[in-house]
Protein backbone atom coordinates (compact mmCIF):
# COMPACT_ATOMS: atom_id res chain seq x y z
CA UNK A 1 0.00 0.00 0.00
CA UNK A 2 1.31 3.38 -1.13
CA UNK A 3 1.76 6.17 1.10
CA UNK A 4 1.27 9.95 0.66
CA UNK A 5 3.55 12.27 2.14
CA UNK A 6 2.32 15.44 3.13
CA UNK A 7 3.80 18.37 1.19
CA UNK A 8 4.90 21.13 3.18
CA UNK A 9 3.46 24.39 2.69
CA UNK A 10 5.28 27.02 0.88
CA UNK A 11 7.51 29.41 3.84
CA UNK A 12 5.70 32.64 4.07
CA UNK A 13 7.80 35.33 3.75
CA UNK A 14 7.56 39.26 4.55
CA UNK A 15 8.72 42.33 2.22
CA UNK A 16 11.18 41.31 -0.72
CA UNK A 17 13.34 38.75 -0.95
CA UNK A 18 16.20 38.96 -3.74
CA UNK A 19 16.86 35.17 -3.23
CA UNK A 20 13.17 33.87 -4.08
CA UNK A 21 12.92 36.28 -7.13
CA UNK A 22 16.38 34.80 -8.04
CA UNK A 23 15.08 30.91 -7.45
CA UNK A 24 12.29 32.17 -9.24
CA UNK A 25 9.73 31.01 -6.02
CA UNK A 26 6.98 32.83 -6.85
CA UNK A 27 3.93 31.86 -4.17
CA UNK A 28 1.52 33.17 -5.97
CA UNK A 29 0.44 35.22 -8.70
CA UNK A 30 2.60 39.44 -8.00
CA UNK A 31 0.38 42.05 -7.11
CA UNK A 32 0.46 45.44 -6.16
CA UNK A 33 3.56 47.42 -5.78
CA UNK A 34 5.90 43.91 -6.26
CA UNK A 35 3.96 43.11 -9.93
CA UNK A 36 5.32 47.01 -10.51
CA UNK A 37 8.89 45.85 -9.60
CA UNK A 38 9.02 43.09 -11.73
CA UNK A 39 7.32 44.55 -14.23
CA UNK A 40 10.37 47.47 -14.37
CA UNK A 41 12.42 45.25 -14.16
CA UNK A 42 11.26 43.44 -17.57
CA UNK A 43 11.37 46.84 -19.16
CA UNK A 44 14.66 48.18 -18.10
CA UNK A 45 15.68 44.34 -19.67
CA UNK A 46 13.73 45.65 -22.98
CA UNK A 47 15.59 48.87 -23.06
CA UNK A 48 19.22 47.66 -22.35
CA UNK A 49 18.46 45.54 -25.76
CA UNK A 50 17.03 48.17 -27.61
CA UNK A 51 20.49 50.31 -26.86
CA UNK A 52 22.59 47.58 -27.62
CA UNK A 53 20.95 46.99 -31.27
CA UNK A 54 21.05 50.53 -31.66
CA UNK A 55 24.59 50.89 -30.32
CA UNK A 56 25.55 47.94 -32.29
CA UNK A 57 24.15 49.53 -35.41
CA UNK A 58 25.60 52.78 -35.12
CA UNK A 59 29.48 51.07 -34.27
CA UNK A 60 29.09 49.00 -37.84
CA UNK A 61 30.75 52.09 -39.79
CA UNK A 62 33.55 52.17 -37.13
CA UNK A 63 33.50 48.17 -36.81
CA UNK A 64 34.15 47.68 -40.63
CA UNK A 65 36.87 50.38 -40.63
CA UNK A 66 38.62 49.01 -37.44
CA UNK A 67 38.79 45.26 -38.82
CA UNK A 68 38.98 45.86 -42.51
CA UNK A 69 35.34 44.00 -43.15
CA UNK A 70 33.25 44.04 -45.95
CA UNK A 71 29.57 44.13 -45.99
CA UNK A 72 29.21 40.37 -46.65
CA UNK A 73 31.60 39.20 -44.12
CA UNK A 74 29.86 41.49 -41.50
CA UNK A 75 26.34 39.72 -42.39
CA UNK A 76 27.90 36.09 -42.28
CA UNK A 77 29.18 36.68 -38.54
CA UNK A 78 25.79 37.98 -37.60
CA UNK A 79 24.15 34.62 -39.26
CA UNK A 80 26.79 32.45 -37.53
CA UNK A 81 26.51 34.21 -34.22
CA UNK A 82 22.54 33.85 -34.72
CA UNK A 83 22.99 30.36 -35.15
CA UNK A 84 25.31 30.24 -32.12
CA UNK A 85 23.00 31.61 -30.25
CA UNK A 86 20.40 29.67 -30.83
CA UNK A 87 22.07 26.29 -30.47
CA UNK A 88 23.50 27.70 -26.83
CA UNK A 89 19.72 28.67 -26.21
CA UNK A 90 19.09 25.34 -27.12
CA UNK A 91 21.49 23.39 -24.96
CA UNK A 92 20.73 25.49 -21.64
CA UNK A 93 16.98 24.40 -21.87
CA UNK A 94 17.89 20.80 -21.16
CA UNK A 95 19.71 21.88 -18.04
CA UNK A 96 17.67 24.41 -16.84
CA UNK A 97 19.11 24.53 -12.93
CA UNK A 98 20.52 28.28 -12.98
CA UNK A 99 17.24 29.77 -15.01
CA UNK A 100 16.85 30.88 -18.31
CA UNK A 101 15.48 33.99 -17.29
CA UNK A 102 18.38 34.68 -14.77
CA UNK A 103 20.93 33.85 -17.66
CA UNK A 104 18.56 36.44 -20.19
CA UNK A 105 19.36 39.03 -17.88
CA UNK A 106 22.75 38.40 -17.14
CA UNK A 107 23.62 38.40 -20.48
CA UNK A 108 21.65 41.79 -21.10
CA UNK A 109 23.68 43.52 -18.68
CA UNK A 110 27.15 42.23 -20.45
CA UNK A 111 25.60 43.80 -23.63
CA UNK A 112 25.16 47.24 -21.83
CA UNK A 113 28.75 46.79 -20.45
CA UNK A 114 30.29 46.48 -23.85
CA UNK A 115 27.89 48.94 -25.84
CA UNK A 116 29.36 52.12 -23.34
CA UNK A 117 32.10 51.16 -25.68
CA UNK A 118 30.59 50.54 -28.85
CA UNK A 119 29.10 53.92 -30.15
CA UNK A 120 31.51 55.44 -32.65
CA UNK A 121 32.69 59.05 -32.19
CA UNK A 122 29.99 62.10 -32.61
CA UNK A 123 30.36 64.45 -35.19
CA UNK A 124 32.36 67.28 -34.58
CA UNK A 125 31.95 71.04 -35.75
CA UNK A 126 34.58 73.46 -37.12
CA UNK A 127 34.20 77.37 -37.74
CA UNK A 128 36.74 79.71 -39.28
CA UNK A 129 35.79 83.54 -38.20
CA UNK A 130 38.61 85.12 -40.40
CA UNK A 131 38.65 86.86 -43.63
CA UNK A 132 35.22 85.47 -44.23
CA UNK A 133 33.57 82.94 -41.63
CA UNK A 134 33.92 78.86 -42.73
CA UNK A 135 31.71 76.45 -41.39
CA UNK A 136 32.24 72.74 -41.74
CA UNK A 137 31.17 69.62 -39.90
CA UNK A 138 33.42 65.95 -39.38
CA UNK A 139 31.60 62.88 -39.50
CA UNK A 140 32.87 59.77 -38.47
CA UNK A 141 32.78 56.77 -41.60
CA UNK A 142 33.03 53.61 -42.76
CA UNK A 143 36.08 54.37 -45.00
CA UNK A 144 37.58 57.36 -42.32
CA UNK A 145 36.06 60.59 -41.46
CA UNK A 146 33.78 62.88 -43.87
CA UNK A 147 33.89 66.32 -43.63
CA UNK A 148 30.73 67.99 -44.78
CA UNK A 149 31.23 71.56 -46.37
CA UNK A 150 29.11 74.14 -46.16
CA UNK A 151 28.35 78.23 -46.76
CA UNK A 152 26.78 78.20 -43.22
CA UNK A 153 28.75 81.90 -42.95
CA UNK A 154 25.98 83.43 -45.18
CA UNK A 155 22.91 82.19 -43.60
CA UNK A 156 21.27 84.81 -41.88
CA UNK A 157 21.74 86.20 -38.35
CA UNK A 158 19.50 86.59 -35.69
CA UNK A 159 19.76 89.48 -32.79
CA UNK A 160 19.80 88.06 -29.17
CA UNK A 161 19.05 91.28 -27.75
CA UNK A 162 17.60 95.04 -28.78
CA UNK A 163 20.70 96.11 -29.27
CA UNK A 164 21.47 93.48 -31.42
CA UNK A 165 18.60 94.19 -33.23
CA UNK A 166 19.62 98.16 -33.96
CA UNK A 167 23.22 97.05 -34.90
CA UNK A 168 22.02 94.39 -37.69
CA UNK A 169 19.58 96.80 -38.72
CA UNK A 170 21.87 99.50 -39.15
CA UNK A 171 23.72 96.84 -40.97
CA UNK A 172 20.63 95.96 -43.23
CA UNK A 173 20.47 99.75 -44.14
CA UNK A 174 23.96 98.85 -45.76
CA UNK A 175 24.17 95.39 -46.93
CA UNK A 176 20.48 94.64 -47.25
CA UNK A 177 21.08 90.75 -46.48
CA UNK A 178 22.77 90.52 -42.95
CA UNK A 179 25.02 87.21 -42.71
CA UNK A 180 27.02 85.87 -39.60
CA UNK A 181 30.01 86.63 -42.19
CA UNK A 182 28.99 90.03 -41.98
CA UNK A 183 29.36 90.39 -38.11
CA UNK A 184 31.88 87.20 -37.11
CA UNK A 185 34.94 87.96 -39.38
CA UNK A 186 37.17 90.39 -40.08
CA UNK A 187 35.49 92.54 -42.19
CA UNK A 188 32.80 92.11 -39.78
CA UNK A 189 34.75 93.31 -37.05
CA UNK A 190 34.44 96.05 -38.74
CA UNK A 191 31.18 96.12 -39.71
CA UNK A 192 29.92 96.46 -36.04
CA UNK A 193 32.44 98.87 -34.91
CA UNK A 194 31.38 101.36 -37.41
CA UNK A 195 27.50 100.26 -36.70
CA UNK A 196 28.43 100.67 -32.74
CA UNK A 197 29.98 104.26 -33.32
CA UNK A 198 26.98 105.44 -35.83
CA UNK A 199 24.10 104.46 -33.38
CA UNK A 200 26.12 106.00 -30.22
CA UNK A 201 26.92 109.12 -32.41
CA UNK A 202 30.54 109.14 -31.95
CA UNK A 203 32.84 109.57 -34.86
CA UNK A 204 34.87 106.39 -35.13
CA UNK A 205 38.94 106.27 -35.35
CA UNK A 206 39.65 104.60 -39.10
CA UNK A 207 40.90 101.50 -38.00
CA UNK A 208 41.62 97.58 -39.53
CA UNK A 209 40.36 94.18 -37.52
CA UNK A 210 43.79 93.85 -35.91
CA UNK A 211 44.27 97.52 -34.50
CA UNK A 212 40.01 97.48 -33.65
CA UNK A 213 41.29 93.99 -31.28
CA UNK A 214 44.08 95.52 -29.86
CA UNK A 215 42.27 98.62 -28.74
CA UNK A 216 39.65 96.82 -27.30
CA UNK A 217 42.47 94.03 -25.64
CA UNK A 218 43.79 97.31 -24.27
CA UNK A 219 40.79 99.11 -22.89
CA UNK A 220 41.40 102.39 -25.05
CA UNK A 221 38.64 102.52 -26.96
CA UNK A 222 34.96 101.65 -25.59
CA UNK A 223 33.54 101.34 -29.13
CA UNK A 224 36.40 99.17 -30.42
CA UNK A 225 35.71 97.22 -26.79
CA UNK A 226 31.48 96.81 -27.58
CA UNK A 227 32.46 95.46 -31.15
CA UNK A 228 34.67 92.82 -29.41
CA UNK A 229 32.18 92.08 -27.19
CA UNK A 230 29.34 91.41 -29.89
CA UNK A 231 31.81 89.81 -32.21
CA UNK A 232 32.53 87.21 -29.09
CA UNK A 233 28.66 86.81 -27.75
CA UNK A 234 27.72 86.21 -31.50
CA UNK A 235 30.26 83.56 -32.44
CA UNK A 236 28.61 82.08 -29.05
CA UNK A 237 25.31 81.99 -30.45
CA UNK A 238 26.24 81.23 -33.87
CA UNK A 239 28.49 77.96 -32.55
CA UNK A 240 25.53 76.73 -30.38
CA UNK A 241 23.37 76.79 -33.39
CA UNK A 242 25.53 74.78 -35.53
CA UNK A 243 26.18 72.33 -32.74
CA UNK A 244 22.72 71.96 -32.99
CA UNK A 245 21.93 71.60 -36.68
CA UNK A 246 25.29 68.80 -36.88
CA UNK A 247 24.36 67.01 -33.60
CA UNK A 248 28.34 68.25 -32.96
CA UNK A 249 28.35 66.59 -29.68
CA UNK A 250 32.08 65.83 -30.25
CA UNK A 251 32.69 69.02 -29.67
CA UNK A 252 33.02 72.90 -31.76
CA UNK A 253 36.30 74.27 -32.58
CA UNK A 254 37.03 77.52 -33.51
CA UNK A 255 39.39 77.99 -36.38
CA UNK A 256 40.90 81.12 -38.30
CA UNK A 257 42.93 84.08 -37.28
CA UNK A 258 41.34 85.89 -35.15
CA UNK A 259 39.82 83.53 -32.49
CA UNK A 260 43.37 82.44 -31.12
CA UNK A 261 44.76 85.94 -30.09
CA UNK A 262 41.24 86.89 -28.19
CA UNK A 263 40.91 83.32 -26.24
CA UNK A 264 41.94 84.65 -23.02
CA UNK A 265 38.90 87.82 -24.27
CA UNK A 266 36.69 85.16 -25.35
CA UNK A 267 36.85 82.54 -21.87
CA UNK A 268 36.04 85.84 -20.41
CA UNK A 269 33.34 86.73 -22.80
CA UNK A 270 29.90 85.91 -23.07
CA UNK A 271 30.74 83.49 -25.61
CA UNK A 272 29.82 79.76 -23.60
CA UNK A 273 26.83 81.97 -22.27
CA UNK A 274 25.32 82.25 -25.55
CA UNK A 275 26.35 78.94 -27.06
CA UNK A 276 24.06 77.48 -24.06
CA UNK A 277 21.36 79.65 -24.09
CA UNK A 278 19.15 77.56 -26.48
CA UNK A 279 16.27 77.09 -24.22
CA UNK A 280 14.80 73.55 -23.74
CA UNK A 281 18.19 72.10 -25.04
CA UNK A 282 20.62 73.85 -22.33
CA UNK A 283 21.69 70.71 -21.44
CA UNK A 284 22.21 69.41 -24.70
CA UNK A 285 25.07 71.99 -25.24
CA UNK A 286 26.24 72.35 -22.13
CA UNK A 287 27.82 69.08 -22.33
CA UNK A 288 29.07 69.62 -25.76
CA UNK A 289 32.55 71.06 -25.57
CA UNK A 290 33.80 74.30 -27.55
CA UNK A 291 38.00 74.73 -28.38
CA UNK A 292 39.66 77.47 -30.09
CA UNK A 293 42.45 75.98 -32.16
CA UNK A 294 46.07 77.66 -31.27
CA UNK A 295 48.27 75.32 -33.60
CA UNK A 296 50.15 78.72 -36.07
CA UNK A 297 50.39 75.38 -38.92
CA UNK A 298 47.06 74.13 -38.99
CA UNK A 299 45.76 74.46 -42.43
CA UNK A 300 48.88 72.45 -43.42
CA UNK A 301 48.44 70.07 -40.99
CA UNK A 302 45.04 69.67 -42.41
CA UNK A 303 46.20 69.45 -45.97
CA UNK A 304 48.86 66.53 -45.39
CA UNK A 305 46.13 64.69 -44.20
CA UNK A 306 44.67 65.25 -47.18
CA UNK A 307 47.91 64.64 -49.00
CA UNK A 308 48.38 61.34 -47.27
CA UNK A 309 44.77 59.86 -47.25
CA UNK A 310 44.78 60.77 -51.48
CA UNK A 311 48.13 58.96 -51.41
CA UNK A 312 46.66 55.96 -49.49
CA UNK A 313 44.13 55.50 -51.69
Amino acid sequence: MSTVKPVPAAQQTSGFDIGRLWRRELAGYPTGGYRIFLLAIVVLANIVFTWTVAAGTAATPVMFLHFGMTLNYYADLLVVAGICGGVAAYITSFGDKWGRANMVVVGLLINAVFALWAVPDAPMAVLGPGTGFGVACLVPGAHGPVVIASEGGHASLAAASRREDAIIDHLRSEFGHVSAERVISGSGLENVYRAIAALDGVEPLPRNPAEITTAALAGTCPTARAALDMFCAVLGSVAGDIALMFGARGGVYIAGGIAPRIVDHLRRSEFRARFEDKGRFRSYLEAIPSNVIVHSAATFVGLKSIAERAHGA
